[in-house]
């Protein structure tokens, strides 16, 4: 589950910092505010891509950072360890970057 994210010079995005309560959680904003880019900033997190077109106009550098808690996900923790990944039930950070 994403316990936080935080998005810089993404797309139209300058500055994001978010941290979802339990529950439910509701993006609302006007047509263009940018709600689809914040779907889209943590879909770039778990395929680890980016483009230059991702870095926001007049920005040198664009960078997502996801932490994941992944307690009671055995599942998700096998895959991980089978990649390499030593982790456990303690939450994940995820980065990704991308300068000009």
């Amino acid at each position: 589950m994403l316990v936080h994210l935080r998005v810089r010079n993404f797309g139209i995005i300058e500055d994001f910092d978010w941290t979802p309560g339990p529950g439910f959680n509701v993006l609302t904003g006007e047509t263009g505010a940018g709600k689809s880019l914040v779907v889209d900033a943590v879909s770039a997190l778990l395929s680890g891509r980016l483009d230059e077109m991702s870095v926001r106009h007049g920005a040198d550098e664009t960078r997502l950072e996801g932490v994941f808690d992944i307690a009671g996900r055995p599942d998700i923790a096998e895959r991980l360890a089978d990649k390499g990944i030593e982790c456990g039930d303690e939450p994940i950070i995820v980065s990704l970057s991308l300068k000009r």
